[in-house]
């Protein structure tokens, strides 16, 4: 999961967007990111096989797992899909990692990089990746996980198996031990949870994680001109009460990716700068 980053961005989004009556928040959020790379591949490969997706990846200090995140959605069994990473102002070398590795990219998977100009926290970089992407599902993942070669297959059959589509397909992982090098028990393993544990709805702790959503277009065109005007430690409880407020969330209990819990996580308690 990606780690809390800290630099306001307010200042600059609340300058463009309340002295213009001509830009959405959306525009502005493209406007304070980069184009790095983009590998000019729209595949067809796997075309006619819907939904198409758009995998989603943040990154923020992610130098030495960030190589092995994208390695691994390209080798997916599921070929319909498009990668869009976003990086939060990385103080490292984590952009770096990755353009190295694309450079000599040859596949017919479409992978677009961008980097942020400035830091603008985990819900900025989510929905900054978001506003670029052209798929029906936004499938979420961050630096330090890595996804099973049938994640992307197995969300798909999900999905079309559901007779009302939800606005959000929270997927389970198994947790991912860095220091280790060895995967443990499901995040996730009581699947009878529900969206929040009784009690306080606002404050208390979801049961489902970020890291494993599968957006909808849907919910995200209902909320792509509200973004949280206060920094969040986690944007797990944001997505899932917007998606409570609409077409509601459905919980798919089988791993399906890797998830990350290094010192650099939010997952692992360590350094949140």
């Amino acid at each position: 999961m990606s780690p809390r980053s800290v630099t306001p961005m307010s200042s600059f989004l609340k300058r463009v967007v309340w002295t213009s009556d001509r830009l959405s928040i959306s525009e502005v959020m493209r406007m304070s990111s980069e184009l790095v790379y983009d590998s000019g591949i729209r595949n067809s490969e796997g075309l006619g096989k819907a939904p198409f997706i758009t995998v989603c990846l943040s990154t923020y200090r992610f130098e030495g797992t960030v190589v092995r995140a994208i390695e691994s959605l390209l080798a997916q069994t599921y070929k319909d899909f498009e990668i869009v990473i976003s990086d939060d102002a990385s103080p490292d070398s984590t952009v770096a990692a990755a353009l190295d590795y694309l450079k000599v990219y040859a596949g017919s998977i479409r992978i677009r990089l961008y980097r942020s100009r400035y830091n603008q926290g985990i819900v900025g970089n989510r929905l900054t990746a978001m506003s670029y992407a052209e798929g029906e599902l936004f499938v979420q993942t961050d630096g330090d996980d890595f996804s099973m070669p049938q994640r992307l297959e197995k969300i798909a059959e999900f999905w079309r198996n559901l007779p009302d589509k939800p606005s959000i397909l929270a997927t389970n992982a198994l947790r991912w031990y860095e220091s280790s090098g060895k995967a443990g028990e499901p995040v996730l393993a009581d699947v009878n949870v529900g969206l929040f544990p009784p009690g306080d709805p606002v404050y208390g702790k979801t049961v489902v994680f970020s890291a494993g959503y599968v957006v909808s277009r849907t919910l995200y065109e209902a909320f792509r001109e509200v973004v949280p005007q206060s920094r969040l430690i986690a944007d797990d409880p944001v997505f899932a009460r917007r998606a409570a407020l609409l077409d509601g969330l459905i919980f798919m209990p089988e791993p399906v990716f890797y998830y990350g819990t290094s010192t650099a996580s939010a997952s692992g308690g360590g350094e949140w700068s």
